[in-house]
């Protein structure tokens, strides 16, 4: 246990001899501070290992896969798999670690989607995650019966990171109902489908799926249809120029305008105009 200066790094880790729960219990934890030539491994543990990067990014090789990991991110690296991974070369990453194990450890990951087959997590709504282990690999040096302190921190981590999955298989709805009307709100502007995903706060891949599954369409289709919509009523209604009407709606171009509106209407703008003209 100590604090550790290498040409590399710097970071401070430690290993835990006493443990004593077999439900879940810390084995070791640490922070790490790497310059762009620190790696480490290929290694195998005895226990589940997670790192979260605060800073920075670098890289996870894991199963002969490639895994960026950057800040706001963390991996998991299972019992008896073999792993390693290395600060990225022009931002290096600041991390902190924990290992663990336990009968209830496996289910724990489980309910967080944390697998052999997906062992990436995105955690970036605040500063929690940080602050817990943070807080954990401080209780590593304290004085008493610092172990139990450290399991109450692992805990309420991993209630962190187990939120997103809980929240996802109760509110599909609430998430769909969420992303329409911040589209809906918002058409005017330049949306992707990460600046929805963001605001509803769920990663983009499963909102893309949920919102197709329940819409019947992408939600980029779904962004083109409702500024579509709106061109509809400005040309029915107003007298704003075309070319002022495909700005408002964060067109590229009028041609682009142009195009897409004849996709999804079969006639042009100027067309679809003259139909409500006297």
């Amino acid at each position: 246990m100590g604090i550790f200066l290498g040409k590399n790094c710097v970071g401070y880790a430690c290993c835990i001899h006493d443990k004593p729960s077999t439900v879940a219990t810390v084995y070791q934890c640490g922070w790490q501070s790497a310059n762009k030539l620190c790696s480490f491994g290929p290694s195998v543990w005895d226990h589940f290992l997670i790192h979260y990067v605060v800073k920075g990014k670098g890289q996870f090789v894991f199963q002969q896969k490639i895994y960026p990991v950057e800040a706001g991110q963390g991996f998991l690296i299972p019992p008896g798999h073999s792993a390693s991974y290395c600060a990225d070369a022009d931002d290096p990453w600041e991390y902190y670690w924990v290992g663990f194990n336990g009968i209830e450890a496996k289910k724990m990951l489980e309910t967080a989607n944390l697998s052999e087959e997906n062992p990436i997590f995105t955690y970036n709504k605040d500063g929690k995650v940080k602050e817990y282990l943070e807080n954990l690999y401080r209780s590593s040096r304290s004085s008493g019966y610092k172990e139990y302190a450290m399991i109450g921190y692992l805990y309420l981590f991993l209630s962190c990171i187990a939120a997103p999955k809980i929240e996802k298989s109760k509110a599909k709805e609430e998430y769909i109902k969420n992303a329409a009307e911040y589209i809906e709100n918002n058409c005017f502007y330049r949306l992707t489908v990460q600046d929805v995903a963001q605001h509803v706060g769920v990663e983009h891949s499963y909102l893309f799926r949920i919102f197709k599954e329940k819409m019947g369409c992408s939600i980029s289709t779904y962004i083109s249809n409702r500024k579509i919509d709106r061109a509809k009523m400005l040309l029915s209604k107003s007298k704003m120029p075309i070319t002022e009407i495909a700005n408002s709606l964060s067109f590229s171009s009028v041609a682009h305008f142009s195009k897409a509106f004849k996709k999804a209407t079969t006639v042009s703008p100027m067309a679809y105009r003259k139909m409500f003209s006297k």
